[in-house]
């Protein structure tokens, strides 16, 4: 088999930056030039994810990224992270703008789409894990088994929320219970933190067996610094989320 070399190249100022040559080896050995591994720190990651709400989405970017670059895919990350993207747009859009039912149940396979394709990178995390003798922390079907449950049960909500006039008026006459079911929402989803650090972590392992000598970045880049002040100005993290659910409660 011909034996290729890859080269990835690493801009210091911001570690999550990679770009990459055209040749790729058969045991793909790597050659990596930064100050920081791969790895990313579990601290920084759930401050990112409780304060930024929507970090995930730019979790799976990165993480995609970097694996493609790593095993050589020829298919871009780019449009995988896209359809993630348009799955939350789509559902604030029928939230507020009260689109045709017909509509939402069209665009609605578009979670599970999102689902699937974060099944498939969690896998190959998993494979590659388990091909590096690498320990491995998190089980991709439980995973999204979990995230299908809530991207379910949130979908049946908002539709009733939307297209139903008799439970409005029931949530509007029990603000309590009202609240109840957004804060079991708010829950399920900060719970799926859980699974994310589980996944870094098989993550981390992998990237410290590549480059041990690589120290782990502890500190926040100047894009996460600049991500959480505008998350946290605009409430996309675990306050802002309680102030819409108490904003919501009392506007049914």
């Amino acid at each position: 088999m011909e034996n290729k070399n890859i080269t990835i190249t690493e801009q210091i100022q911001n570690p999550e930056t990679v770009s990459e040559s055209k040749s790729v080896s058969a045991d793909t050995n790597i050659e990596i030039k930064t100050e920081y591994s791969p790895a990313k720190s579990l601290f920084n990651l759930a401050v990112l994810f409780i304060i930024g709400g929507v970090y995930n989405i730019y979790w799976y970017g990165v993480n995609w990224r970097l694996l493609s670059q790593y095993k050589n895919y020829r298919i871009r990350y780019g449009w995988k992270i896209l359809v993630i993207i348009i799955t939350p747009i789509f559902s604030y859009l029928f939230a507020i703008f009260k689109l045709p039912l017909w509509l939402m149940l069209v665009f609605s396979p578009l979670a599970l789409v999102s689902v699937y394709l974060v099944y498939l990178y969690l896998k190959d995390i998993h494979d590659l894990a388990i091909e590096k003798n690498c320990p491995v922390h998190h089980y991709p079907l439980t995973t999204v088994i979990y995230l299908t449950i809530i991207n379910i049960l949130l979908h049946v909500y908002l539709i009733s929320l939307i297209y139903s006039n008799s439970w409005n008026n029931y949530l509007r006459n029990n603000p309590a219970i009202n609240l109840g079911i957004l804060l079991f929402f708010l829950i399920l989803n900060f719970s799926f933190l859980a699974f994310l650090v589980l996944a870094q972590q098989t993550t981390n392992e992998i990237w410290r067996k590549e480059y041990p000598n690589l120290p782990v970045r502890e500190t926040f880049s100047r894009g996460e610094i600049i991500f959480l002040t505008v998350a946290f100005l605009a409430g996309w993290g675990l306050t802002g989320q309680i102030l819409n659910i108490l904003k919501t409660v009392y506007s049914v």
